[in-house]
Formats: structure tokens, C-alpha cells, sequence
């Protein structure tokens, strides 16, 4: 199973927040030139400044250029913290993938679950809903789908534990994993599954909005503001 999605997404928060840092930087710059025009009547221009200031939650007036370069100072900070990050999230990407493998020790599952809720805790609350409707067999409330990493007795789940939720908190409780082919097997996978597919899905839309905002940040970079000074 592909879970490359938890890395897509690190990946493009770092790019997001990087690509921030370089905007707000070129936009320093163009606040001082927008401050000392009138009105921009060029359609063009004046939607591209609009999206930079919406992005930035700014005002093109006189204190845009310092909030624009304490902007940049605060994105670069944060990138550096992203990919710090990244490491841990390929790390814990790799420990994850253990929960599916049919074997690990005590402490490796243990592990496996920790990056579990490190995950979860990240994915967008717009995948709660695919995430909760995920199809669970009964079977994977039976003792008979799990193991214990040191083979220790397991009983059925309760039945107050028996949603999706709850089978997971119950399941790290007692360092438990799935039986290769069992039902909960499969409703593990699938809920991992949907978690990483939204979060390449996010990750997509992210990268697409910071490539936009970089591709108007260029344009007004490479304006002739002298001219358009003449014409305001």
C-alpha cells in the first residue's frame, strides 16, 4: 500500500512555507512602489495585488512593506521547522507500514501506533467523513483478527468498542496488529487508505495554490512601475 501521502503532504507544507517566505520578500519591495501609486487602473495588475494581499491578509498601504518583511522572517522560521519535520514524518511513514506487515516486536507496534495517531491527527477534518465510512466486517471485532506481538491472550472487543474509533484506541491500548487477511485487516488498510489519499489530495491543492501565488508574485516583480506611476 501506498502511504507516500503523509510525505506529500510534509513535503508541500515546507514548499508552501518556503514559497511564502520568497513572495512576501519580493512583495516588500513592490508594497513601497503600490504605496506611492494612486489608483491602478490596470484590470490585470490590480486582481494579481488583490490575491497577494488576500494570501498575506494585508492592505497595500504604508505599513505593508514592514508586515510584508516580518511575513517572510515568520514563513522562513516555519520552513525550517517543516523539514525538520519531514524527517520525522518519513520516519514515522516507515513505522506505520509496520502495522500491515503481519509481524514486530512489542516496542516496533507500539511505535507503529504512536505514528498512527500522529497521522490522524493530521489528515483534514474533511476526511472524517470518508475515514468514518469506511466498511467494517464483524469479523474485526474478533479475537481471531488480532495478535499480540508477544502471542499474550486477546479477547473479542467489547462491544462498546466496536466502531472505528474506538477499535483503534483499542487495539494501541494493548499493542495489538491485524492478522494478515483478516477483517480487520482490511478495514485498517482501507482507513489508512483514505488518510493517505487525502492527504495527497491536500497536498496537490496546496502546491497548486503556492504556485499561483509565486506565479503572481513574479509578475508584479517584473512590472514597470515607473510607467504604471505615470499612468495612475
Amino acid at each position: 500500500m501506498d502511504l507516500d501521502g503523509f510525505i506529500k503532504l510534509g513535503d508541500a507544507e515546507t514548499r508552501t512555507a518556503t514559497a511564502r517566505a520568497e513572495i512576501a520578500g519580493k512583495m516588500a519591495d513592490v508594497a513601497t512602489k503600490v504605496a506611492q501609486l494612486g489608483l491602478i487602473h490596470e484590470e490585470v495588475i490590480k486582481k494579481r495585488l488583490e490575491n497577494i494581499a488576500k494570501a498575506f491578509d494585508i492592505q497595500w498601504d504604508k505599513q505593508a512593506h514592514d508586515h510584508l518583511l516580518k511575513i517572510r522572517n515568520l514563513a522562513l522560521q516555519e520552513a525550517k521547522r517543516l523539514e525538520d519535520e519531514s524527517h520525522k514524518t518519513r520516519r514515522f511513514t516507515d513505522r506505520l507500514s509496520r502495522l500491515l506487515a503481519g509481524d514486530g516486536s512489542w516496542t516496533a507496534i507500539r511505535d507503529a501506533w504512536m505514528a498512527f495517531e500522529f497521522f490522524r491527527g493530521r489528515v483534514p477534518a474533511s476526511a472524517a467523513i470518508k475515514m468514518g465510512s469506511v466498511e467494517v466486517d464483524p469479523a474485526a471485532y474478533s479475537a481471531a483478527s488480532w495478535r499480540h506481538p508477544e502471542d499474550k491472550p486477546i479477547d473479542d472487543v467489547p462491544p462498546s468498542e466496536r466502531d472505528l474509533g474506538r477499535l483503534w484506541g483499542w487495539a494501541r491500548k494493548r499493542t495489538l496488529y491485524p492478522k494478515s487477511d483478516s477483517a480487520a485487516w482490511s478495514a485498517l488498510a482501507a482507513y489508512l487508505e483514505v488518510m493517505s489519499e487525502t492527504a495527497t489530495a491536500r497536498a496537490d491543492k496546496m502546491r497548486t495554490e503556492a504556485d499561483e501565488a509565486e506565479k503572481d508574485a513574479i509578475e508584479l516583480a517584473k512590472l514597470d512601475w515607473e510607467r504604471l506611476k505615470q499612468l495612475s
